[in-house]
C-alpha cells in the first residue's frame, strides 16, 4: 500500500475560528488531523499565503453570501499539500467548519463508481464516455484518460450532448427518447438505457445507473459509441496541443454561442501573461511551455465547475463562466491571478511572468459575442497600463473615461507629446536639486514619487559613528518604517549589487531563495522595491527606498536609470 492511500483520511474535523483565522475550539479528528496537543493554533500556519488572503477575503464578505458556503484549501500537512474542501457557516463574528479533504472525497466516488459490476465492464471499452450527475453539475469524461471535456449544469449539458454527438433532433421518436433521458435525469432515475439516433443514421447507446455514496446519491451515465467516429477525430470541439484547454476556433464558437442564445448571465475573461516573451529569451521555450501548461492548469482549477477555457494565442487565453455575480468572478479572477503570481516562481524563482485579467460580462456589457471581447480587451488594456499583474471587470461609470484616457495616451505616444511630458518631468526633477539648497531634497523626490508611479519613499540618514541608518523622511501611502530593525542585520544588503544599490521587480523571486526575507516584505505589502546606498565619495549619506505595494504592480524599469542618477546628485544634501 502507497503512502498516499495508508495515511490518516479526515472527514468529520470540525473546528471554530475568527475572522483573522485563529482557532477557537476544536474537535479531536481536528487535532489528530493535524497532529496537535490542543487547538490552540492560527489556521494560517497551515495555509499557502495565498490561500490565507483569499479566506481571509472570503470571511469578510462572508454576509453577502449565503449562511454556509464552501471554500477550496490548499493545507500544509506533515510535509504533504493536501486539497481540502473547507465547509463553512458564520456563527455571530466566529465562523464554524467542517473540513473535508478532497482528494479522499474524490477516490470515494472512483471507488463507489467503480464497484460498480456494470461500469466496470464498460469502462474497459474504449469506445466509451461517461458522464456523472450530482443534482447540480455534471462531469463528462471519455474513457481513455478521464479528463473532464464538459463541467456545467444540465441544463446546458443538454444543450452540448446534441452537438457534440450530432444528435438527431428533427425525429420524433429520436427527440422523445432524449427528452425522456434528461427527464429521468432530473428525477435522478438509474438503472436505465437509451438508443438514441445521431443525424447520420447511426445510433450511441446509453445507460445510466444509480450509485449511493455518503456524500448523495450520483447518476453516472456510459455512453457506448459502437463505432460511431469519435467527436475528438472529426475536429469537433478541438484542443490546444499543448495545454488541453481548448483551441481558439473551439472556445470561440461556444462562447459566440452561449452569448447569443442569453439563456443565463455570465463573464468572459481576457487572461494575458505579463513578460512571457522575456521569459522564453531568459529561460528559453521549453521553459515557456512548462510556463504555459502550469498557467492552464492554474485556469482549470479556478473556472473548474464554473465554466470552460482555450487557449486563444500563444501566451493569451479566454475564460467563460456561467455568472455574472461580482464576488464569483472576483473569485475566479482572484485565483487566476494569485496561482500564476505564485505557481510560476515555484517552477523558476527567478521567473517574473504574472498575468493581466480584463473582464466583461453580459447580457449587461453587451449583446453579441463581439461586443463582450472587445470590452473585455479594452480592461485587458487598463489592466496593462496599471502596472500589469492585476484583474479589470468592466464597470462603464469608471472604465470609460479610463478607456478613453488610454484612447488619448495612444496618440499622444504617436504624436511624441507621451515622450516630451516624460523630458519635461525629468527636466522639473533635475531643477529642483540644488547642491545649495538641502531643503528642496523634499520636493525632489516627491516629485520623483509622481514620476515613478510609486506608492512610498523612505530616506534613512546613515550615522557613521554608530554604523547604522535613522528615518528621516517618509512619502507616500503611510507613515510606517518597517526596515528600522532590519537594517540592524547584517545580512541586509546581501543582495545589493557592486554599485549600491537592490532592484526587486516581483517578491516571489525570493520565494524559494530566501524564506525570511521574502516574508519580511510580504508582511508589508512590498510587491516591488528599488533601494538605493547614497554615496558622496566614498561616504555613505543615506538609503532611499522606492516601494510599489499591493496590488502588485511592474516596476518601470525604464525609468530606473533616471532615479539612480537623480539619488546619485541629490546625496550631497542630504
Amino acid at each position: 500500500m502507497n503512502n498516499r492511500t495508508s495515511q490518516m483520511r479526515v472527514s468529520d474535523a470540525i473546528f471554530t475560528i475568527d475572522a483573522q483565522l485563529n482557532v477557537l475550539n476544536a474537535n479531536r479528528s481536528f487535532l489528530l488531523f493535524f497532529q496537535l496537543p490542543d487547538s490552540f493554533c492560527s489556521l494560517r500556519d497551515f495555509l499557502d499565503p495565498s490561500d490565507v488572503e483569499n479566506l481571509s477575503h472570503f470571511l469578510e464578505t462572508f454576509d453577502r453570501k449565503n449562511n454556509n458556503s464552501n471554500f477550496l484549501a490548499n493545507l500544509k500537512i506533515a510535509g504533504q499539500q493536501l486539497l481540502c474542501i473547507l465547509h463553512i457557516i458564520k456563527e455571530k463574528e466566529n465562523f464554524k467548519i467542517n473540513l473535508t479533504e478532497f482528494t479522499y472525497y474524490k477516490e470515494q466516488l472512483c471507488e463507489s463508481v467503480i464497484k460498480n459490476e456494470t461500469l466496470q465492464k464498460v469502462l474497459t471499452h474504449f469506445d466509451s464516455y461517461f458522464f456523472t450527475f450530482d443534482g447540480s453539475k455534471v462531469s463528462f469524461s471519455n474513457s481513455k484518460d478521464l479528463i473532464p471535456i464538459f463541467e456545467n449544469s444540465l441544463g446546458e449539458f443538454k444543450d452540448f450532448l446534441p452537438e457534440f454527438f450530432k444528435i438527431d433532433l428533427t425525429t420524433a421518436s429520436s427527440v422523445k427518447m432524449f427528452n425522456r433521458l434528461f427527464t429521468n435525469l432530473e428525477k435522478k432515475k438509474g438503472e436505465l438505457d437509451y438508443r438514441i439516433l445521431l443525424q447520420d443514421s447511426k445510433h450511441i447507446f446509453l445507460s445510466t445507473n444509480l450509485v449511493k455514496t455518503s456524500y448523495g446519491d450520483f447518476i453516472v451515465g456510459v455512453i457506448n459509441m459502437n463505432g460511431v467516429k469519435l467527436p475528438h477525430e472529426t475536429g469537433y470541439y478541438q484542443k490546444d496541443g499543448l495545454t488541453d484547454l481548448f483551441n481558439k476556433k473551439t472556445i470561440t464558437e461556444m462562447a459566440r454561442k452561449k452569448i447569443s442564445e442569453g439563456k443565463t448571465g455570465g463573464a468572459l475573461f481576457i487572461v494575458d501573461l505579463d513578460k512571457f516573451k522575456e521569459c522564453n529569451d531568459n529561460f528559453g521555450h521549453a521553459f515557456g511551455d512548462t510556463v504555459l501548461l502550469t498557467t492552464a492548469k492554474v485556469i482549470k482549477d479556478a473556472a473548474r465547475g464554473l465554466g470552460i477555457a482555450g487557449r486563444i494565442g500563444g501566451d493569451e487565453f479566454l475564460v467563460l463562466i456561467d455568472t455574472d455575480d461580482e464576488e464569483t468572478v472576483r473569485n475566479v479572477a482572484r485565483n487566476i491571478r494569485l496561482g500564476i503570481q505564485w505557481g510560476i516562481p515555484a517552477l523558476n524563482p527567478e521567473s517574473v511572468v504574472t498575468c493581466s485579467i480584463g473582464i466583461a460580462r453580459f447580457p449587461q456589457n453587451g449583446k453579441t459575442y463581439d461586443d463582450i471581447f472587445n470590452v473585455a480587451d479594452r480592461c485587458l488594456y487598463i489592466a496593462k497600463s496599471k502596472g500589469r499583474n492585476c484583474y479589470i471587470i468592466y464597470k462603464p461609470e469608471v472604465h470609460d473615461k479610463m478607456i478613453i484616457q488610454a484612447e488619448e495616451s495612444s496618440r499622444n505616444i504617436s504624436s511624441g507629446k507621451f515622450y516630451m511630458d516624460n523630458v519635461e518631468s525629468q527636466q522639473k526633477i533635475l531643477s529642483l536639486i540644488n547642491k545649495n539648497n538641502p531643503f528642496l531634497v523634499k520636493n525632489t523626490l516627491l516629485e520623483l514619487q509622481k514620476y515613478l508611479g510609486v506608492h512610498k519613499v523612505t530616506v534613512y540618514n546613515y550615522i557613521e559613528s554608530e554604523k547604522s541608518f535613522i528615518p528621516k523622511l517618509i512619502l507616500g501611502i503611510d507613515q510606517r518604517d518597517f526596515r528600522s530593525e532590519a537594517l540592524k542585520r547584517k545580512d541586509y544588503f546581501c543582495y545589493y549589487n557592486i554599485y549600491d544599490y537592490f532592484f526587486l521587480e516581483n517578491i516571489n523571486t525570493l520565494h524559494s531563495l530566501d524564506t525570511e526575507r521574502f516574508q519580511f516584505y510580504m508582511q508589508n505589502n512590498i510587491a516591488s522595491t528599488l533601494e538605493v546606498i547614497c554615496k558622496q565619495g566614498e561616504k555613505i549619506k543615506a538609503l532611499i527606498c522606492f516601494d510599489i505595494y499591493k496590488p502588485t504592480r511592474s516596476f518601470p524599469r525604464e525609468k530606473i536609470v533616471f532615479s539612480l542618477l537623480v539619488t546619485k546628485l541629490i546625496a550631497p544634501n542630504i
